[in-house]
């Protein structure tokens, strides 16, 4: 059975790692993520902004992440995000600051000071020139490879590079990206078999509660129209900005800020057509990624009314 429920929603996300009755589900992720060495596994959270389920169905839950402290005192923020953003590294790196830093209004001095460790799951790219999805940063010296602290961790998984076929699945993190870029159109009765472990099961189970119980599907649809809303102003707002650059500045610098935007706009196409037909081949993407800003515009225009991506592929031809 299709159960046609997204695990990056903003609202399905929350509900499969940001509660109390699935701390399992996030302590095998982390674990995946970071790759401890024996005996150094997680086994025990505490969550400490849990999933509240008396929140308004309303609830803008734009920006999703998960925190947490390990039985060490080692901090953890685990975060979504569906939508490229300007700021993006800069509001990441703020993020992490707040946490680390209110580590100290438990009285905690300096030298117990524990790490704290971003983890971001993004639906965009963000290094295009790097291959690689799993992108950890470290605070250490350029020239001699020094680490100067090992307490700021920040992890960036780009989800769109992301291309593990089931039959090529070797461990755990393969496991779970496959089920966060696949679990909505498959069917939860037959599964690949590198995801028949207890954890996925039982994170297919909870997409299954989201997908029959009333009020849970009704929240979730209601974060699909926010993120849809959002969407469309961050389109609005591009296009405004190409119009205002056409009207600054000499030409060659008009000309960067109509390629900046396009890019963006290309980006956020991607991810809006990804969301609601799901994976799209690479030559597909290609051809969104190239097309010129007046025909991106064009697109946007009929983006709701393609439900497939052969529909997709006769309005590129």
């Amino acid at each position: 059975m299709n159960l046609g429920i997204d695990p990056k929603n903003d609202f399905a996300f929350k509900w499969l790692f940001g509660r109390e009755q699935n701390l399992s589900l996030l302590i095998d992720l982390l674990n995946a993520i970071l790759k401890p060495l024996p005996g150094k596994e997680i086994i025990w959270l505490e969550l400490l902004n849990p999933y509240n389920e008396r929140e308004r169905e309303d609830d803008k839950l734009s920006i999703v992440d998960v925190k947490a402290r390990d039985k060490n005192g080692r901090q953890f923020d685990v975060e979504m995000q569906v939508l490229s953003e300007k700021a993006f590294s800069k509001r990441i790196l703020y993020y992490w600051a707040r946490l680390h830093q209110q580590q100290m209004d438990s009285g905690v001095q300096y030298e117990q000071l524990q790490q704290t460790v971003s983890i971001c799951f993004v639906d965009f790219v963000l290094f295009p020139n790097v291959d690689s999805y799993r992108l950890p940063f470290e605070l250490r010296n350029h020239d001699h490879n020094i680490v100067f602290s090992s307490d700021i961790l920040i992890m960036i998984l780009e989800l769109p590079k992301f291309r593990v076929r089931p039959e090529s699945i070797s461990n755990e993190l393969e496991a779970w990206l496959y089920f966060l870029c696949n679990a909505e159109q498959l069917d939860s009765q037959h599964l690949p078999q590198a995801l028949e472990t207890p954890e996925i099961r039982k994170a297919f189970k909870e997409l299954i509660v989201i997908s029959q119980d009333d009020l849970a599907r009704e929240r979730y649809e209601a974060s699909l129209r926010l993120q849809r809303d959002e969407a469309s102003r961050l389109y609005s707002a591009l296009r405004q900005g190409r119009e205002e650059g056409r009207e600054q500045g000499r030409e060659e610098g008009r000309k960067e800020v109509r390629e900046e935007a396009r890019e963006k706009v290309a980006s956020m196409i991607l991810v809006f057509l990804r969301q609601t037909l799901g994976d799209l081949n690479d030559e597909t993407a290609a051809r969104v990624n190239s097309l010129e800003f007046e025909r991106m515009e064009q697109l946007m225009t009929v983006i709701h009314s393609i439900k497939s991506e052969e529909q997709l592929h006769n309005w590129l031809a």
